[in-house]
């Protein structure tokens, strides 16, 4: 038990030693330092978030771009293939829901985004 008594005071005296020293101008000086070193830390990950955020939107854009294309040529290939093949008598039910599946995925596939 005599241990735990002579610990505790050094302990104490540890710690009032080290709050003298971080009142003291070297202290000082370190904790300044240490606080502009998180500081810079937290605006170099704002500013890498800022950054991956604009690659996503410029991303984003260029993806709806082509899906936009893509189903603007899917429903225009529809409509002349359903053209062509009424005007030769080659429309059958089966196209017909063959292509009626193909165009109502991509209008659901629109809706959904």
């Amino acid at each position: 038990m005599k241990n735990d008594n002579n610990e505790e005071p050094e302990e104490e005296l540890a710690q009032i030693e080290f709050m003298d020293y971080l009142m003291s101008e070297p202290g000082h000086e370190i904790v300044k330092r240490i606080i502009s070193l998180i500081e810079d830390i937290k605006k170099s990950t704002l500013d890498k978030n800022v950054e991956l955020t604009k690659i996503n939107v410029t991303n984003n854009h260029k993806q709806r771009t082509f899906l936009i294309i893509q189903q603007t040529i899917v429903i225009v290939l529809v409509v002349i293939a359903s053209i062509y093949l009424a005007v030769n008598d080659k429309f059958n039910p089966t196209i017909g829901i063959l292509f009626g599946t193909l165009i109502g995925y991509f209008f659901g596939k629109k809706s959904l985004n």
